[in-house]
């Protein structure tokens, strides 16, 4: 079926080609030899101290995307659940830049809880992780505001091989989390700039 090919194409390619095939997008871009993957350079991404207080959620992230973009997922999640593989979404890290130039993201943790309760998979959202703040820098870690860059990647795989490894057996990892955007926003480099 489509949502089978959807499936192993994922599983070939990595979430860059079920991101862009939920977004409509042709997926002809996905590297083959890289398998989702592409080396890319860091860049700088900070927020000009000057603007900081200004940029504090200066927009707003649009919400609607669980309404347009489930009917592909559930497919995989049923095909995962007929097949017993646990399925867990997983909310790869942005820039600290990013989220604090936008409002609305306990609203979007808030749908994707109750997305993955209502069809009872776990998700881990590694923007929430408290050593990401210490971890991840805006000026070094980041292709963009929404991208790690190769080396933010590599600092990000042992961290996200550990938690994964935890929670697999069984491991109680939330102490190791925040709970809300606006709790991680009171920790994050710009709060301590204003």
């Amino acid at each position: 079926s489509r949502y089978r090919r959807v499936l192993i194409s994922y599983m070939q390619y990595g979430a860059e080609y079920l991101i862009n095939k939920a977004l409509g997008k042709n997926v002809k871009n996905v590297i083959d030899e890289n398998k989702g993957f592409k080396d890319m350079p860091a860049r700088n991404v900070r927020i000009n101290d000057n603007n900081i207080e200004k940029s504090y959620n200066e927009k707003s992230i649009d919400n609607e995307w669980l309404d347009h973009n489930t009917e592909g997922l559930a497919e995989i999640i049923r095909l995962c659940k007929e097949r017993d593989i646990k399925v867990t979404i997983v909310v790869m890290p942005i820039s600290q830049a990013k989220i604090w130039n936008y409002d609305g993201w306990d609203v979007f943790l808030g749908q994707l809880r109750d997305y993955c309760a209502q069809n009872r998979i776990r998700m881990v959202d590694f923007n929430l992780l408290k050593e990401r703040l210490t971890l991840f820098s805006d000026e070094t870690s980041f292709s963009n505001r929404e991208h790690l860059c190769t080396e933010g990647a590599q600092l990000f795989t042992p961290v996200y091989v550990r938690v994964m490894k935890d929670l697999s057996e069984g491991k109680d990892v939330s102490s190791q989390f925040y709970t809300t955007y606006a709790e991680l926003k009171q920790h994050c480099f710009y709060a301590e700039r204003i």
